[in-house]
């Protein structure tokens, strides 16, 4: 199971942004790793836009981390 974890400013993207955004990333998920639609999870976490800093100064900036489950690794290269 994959799960994707995109921090963001609050209310820097609307429901169908997100929507969109949770879409391709699935797409493109399921296309490289080859699983299924449904093992795919995206979750979209809105921050105070003063709560994130970088080299120590405010920074409205938007994150992805992506969590995969082990034994896909060699499948996107990262162990080519």
């Amino acid at each position: 199971m994959a799960f994707y974890q995109c921090f963001v400013p609050v209310g820097s993207l609307d429901a169908d942004t997100r929507a969109a955004a949770a879409e391709a990333i699935t797409t493109v998920h399921a296309a490289v790793i080859g699983v299924p639609r449904e093992f795919v999870n995206v979750v979209f976490t809105e921050y105070d836009p003063t709560a994130f800093y970088t080299a120590g100064r405010p920074n409205a900036v938007s994150v992805m981390q992506g969590t995969l489950r082990a034994g896909h690794e060699s499948r996107c290269g990262a162990n080519s």
